[in-house]
């Protein structure tokens, strides 16, 4: 590279972060410049990306519905996971394959919440 000044994005090739540039800068035109000088390290030139926002639609007809999310949730809690569609449905299982010994899991928006201990 030359000596110069440059903007500087931070991108996840595997999507589930989102791109910024250097600073906390959301694209090119906001970019911050970073000045580079030929043959010297430029420190501190780092980022903390925030979870890319994924909205799905998954279409739902009367009675059972077996759907997957298509990834993993950043937030898993199924409350959060379901709060847009809250008040319409009664009950939700879940199901892990890698959890043998118990694999069913169930959320029931009006039972009590599990203690925390």
């Amino acid at each position: 590279m030359d000596t110069d000044k440059y903007h500087v994005q931070f991108h996840d090739t595997l999507g589930q972060f989102a791109d910024e540039f250097y600073d906390n800068k959301p694209d090119v035109d906001n970019a911050d410049d970073v000045q580079v000088n030929l043959g010297f390290n430029t420190p501190n030139i780092n980022a903390i990306l925030d979870y890319q926002v994924v909205s799905v639609t998954v279409p739902l007809t009367t009675g059972w519905n077996l759907i997957s999310l298509p990834g993993t949730p950043n937030l898993s809690a199924p409350q959060t996971i379901l709060e847009d569609i809250a008040g319409t449905y009664k009950v939700v299982f879940a199901y892990n394959g890698c959890t043998p010994a118990s694999p069913w899991t169930k959320y029931d928006p009006l039972a009590p919440p599990m203690p925390t201990t």
